[in-house]
């Protein structure tokens, strides 16, 4: 039925002497996070090279190390960097950070489980880097 739909509206004139409109699926525009490749959550959590998470959505008030012994839950952590932003001479965090784990397991694992670490944040957005 979609693919029905798809076919006879693309290429037509929604107005005359207007462009022709383009209909198309729709595809994440970052090719890092699956889009491009047409990849769907669990084929990327299935890919291999799939290893590094960007976490979206941290509390501010959430030091670094607090960070890193949460994401060690789920596995070996090579490398954290949560990005920071320097205001009135202080040092704040913006609440993103990306978090690199030794095997794509242990980023599976935290990918399926960090939401729920309330700890970190309300309303946490992880993916694939």
């Amino acid at each position: 039925m979609a693919e029905n739909a798809l076919q006879a509206l693309n290429g037509s004139q929604v107005l005359p002497g207007t462009n022709a409109i383009r209909v198309a699926y729709y595809q994440r525009a970052n090719k890092f996070l699956g889009g491009m490749a047409g990849l769907s959550r669990d084929q990327l959590i299935k890919n291999t090279h799939w290893r590094v998470l960007f976490i979206k959505g941290i509390n501010p008030s959430v030091p670094r190390e607090a960070l890193q012994t949460i994401c060690e839950k789920y596995g070996h952590v090579e490398t954290i960097a949560l990005k920071t932003r320097v205001e009135a001479n202080r040092v704040l965090s913006r609440g993103l950070a990306v978090v690199q784990y030794a095997t794509k397991e242990a980023a599976a694992a935290a990918l399926k489980r960090l939401p729920f670490e309330t700890s970190l944040g309300q309303m946490l957005e992880i993916d694939f880097y």
